[in-house]
């Protein structure tokens, strides 16, 4: 069993308020979602989540991941934070014999290739090829489309592959009213309705996890009130729908980190202590190419390609060295 004091160095260390002063958030407003998450669980987030992904990556099962901030202005290509965090935890699945497919729109496809190369996963399109091969990711495209076509398109995927877990990673959630917020409170254009997957998921009793760090990502409508208590903009926006950033859609299980890519991080660390498996976790190496193949892949962070995430600059790095420490000390 993991030592619940690993875990909990693990859950301060991807909480920790590591940002830029004048972020869109606050960094009191970071913590007070971190500790409306921990309310909702008897242990560190991160662990919590940890063992339902260890319970759910059986061998042969596919774990659905879902990702992505979309503008075709502003983010033409994604952003830093989310695939990353994914690759990561793709990479953790499939050294459990599980098989990760990713969920997001077309034009965000190509952040995921690249970080899951990083992550030395081979990103795939055919399904029957990924059951196949060991050590690849499977993408799944997700249309822009109406909501009756999103759910329809959803109850498909879930009836193709059956997946033993859902788990979003900085997944803008809608609101109230079905639109989509930047954390500060401008609106961003339609998304891809990838919240019916976990709606459907819901439902049909599959086990959903969320990763967010501003309460407007998929899994935050599990502390919504919270978010609109200490959100500035989490509930009243800046656009004319006037009902705030605050994301409706819950999950089981819910991580609050720093960046969402440090929640995926935290998970897979946690994962790690539980299976006494130190290889499940990365190293300060692999996040430099991770973060190097989002810049590649024309991925942005505060408005410019470059290999940070959330205006952090470097200091993932150090996170990620750190976790790495924890782990190894922990399965010594």
């Amino acid at each position: 069993m993991a030592d619940i004091t690993y875990a909990e160095a693990v859950d301060a260390l991807i909480s920790a308020a590591i940002r830029p002063k004048k972020a869109a958030l606050p960094n009191e407003t970071l913590c007070a979602l971190h500790a409306a998450g921990a309310a909702l669980v008897t242990e560190a987030m991160p662990l919590a989540a940890a063992r339902r992904l260890v319970d759910a990556a059986c061998p042969g099962r596919w774990i659905m991941f879902l990702t992505g901030v979309y503008d075709p202005i502003a983010l033409p290509f994604g952003e830093t934070d989310g695939p990353p965090g994914v690759a990561i935890l793709a990479r953790a699945v499939d050294g459990l014999g599980a098989k990760p497919v990713v969920i997001c729109e077309e034009p965000i496809t190509r952040s995921v290739e690249l970080t899951s190369i990083a992550a030395r996963l081979l990103p795939v399109r055919d399904p029957e090829h990924a059951r196949r091969k060991a050590h690849t990711v499977l993408l799944e495209p997700f249309p822009v489309a109406s909501l009756e076509a999103s759910q329809q398109q959803a109850r498909e995927l879930l009836a193709r592959y059956e997946p033993a877990a859902i788990v979003a990673i900085e997944r803008l959630g809608w609101n109230v009213k079905r639109r989509y917020h930047y954390a500060g409170g401008t609106a961003l254009p339609q998304q891809a309705y990838v919240e019916c997957i976990v709606e459907a998921a819901r439902a049909a009793g599959i086990p959903t996890l969320a990763v967010g760090d501003g309460g407007n990502e998929i899994g935050m409508g599990s502390i919504l009130e919270r978010v609109h208590e200490v959100v500035p903009a989490g509930r009243r926006c800046q656009c004319a729908c006037n009902a705030g950033t605050a994301c409706t859609v819950p999950a089981d299980t819910l991580v609050v980190a720093n960046t969402s890519n440090l929640g995926a991080y935290g998970i897979a660390a946690c994962m790690s202590l539980l299976l006494d498996r130190a290889d499940l976790i990365h190293d300060r190496s692999m996040e430099v190419r991770l973060l190097d193949a989002a810049a590649a892949a024309k991925c942005m962070d505060g408005g410019f390609v470059s290999p940070s995430v959330d205006g952090g600059e470097d200091s993932s790095l150090a996170v990620v060295e750190l976790l790495h420490r924890v782990v190894d000390f922990a399965c010594r």
